[in-house]
């Protein structure tokens, strides 16, 4: 089991990141990758440097369930493995890759944001970021 504080600070770091990014990172054939020529980064990518995204994102299989993928990230946040841990970056992950395909659905960025962090704090048992409460505030008065 891992700490719920180790989850949050990761979680709000990832969320803030993600608002404040005001974009998905996606390259030109529009597939995520954890860092954009222009700087921009994905869930995972956020946590590590330049040269480690870069690294990263040469692996033909990109995702967070690649070993190697999964050893390069643990290494570099100087964090020790554990199967938990994986999963919830996984969560993360998911949650960014998955932006592209609801912006087909003609929802805004910040809802998106808003709808699948949501549920992975939910999920998780994570309370939301400021940033987060405030674009779910902002969200409810439009409506």
């Amino acid at each position: 089991m891992i700490d719920k504080e180790w989850k949050q600070k990761y979680f709000n770091k990832c969320v803030k990141h993600l608002i404040k990014q005001g974009e998905p990172a996606l390259c030109a054939n529009k597939g995520c990758v954890y860092r954009t020529p222009g700087g921009q980064a994905c869930a995972i990518g956020c946590f590590v440097s330049d040269d480690i995204a870069a690294e990263l994102d040469l692996f033909n299989d990109s995702t967070f369930e690649n070993p190697k993928i999964v050893d390069i990230v643990f290494s570099e946040l100087d964090e020790e493995y554990s199967n938990n841990k994986q999963d919830f970056f996984l969560d993360l992950q998911r949650g960014h890759d998955g932006i592209s395909f609801y912006l087909l659905e003609n929802l805004t960025y910040e809802e998106i944001i808003l709808e699948t962090f949501s549920k992975i704090a939910k999920k998780h048992n994570l309370s939301l970021p400021i940033e987060l409460a405030v674009l779910l505030e902002t969200t409810k008065e439009k409506e």
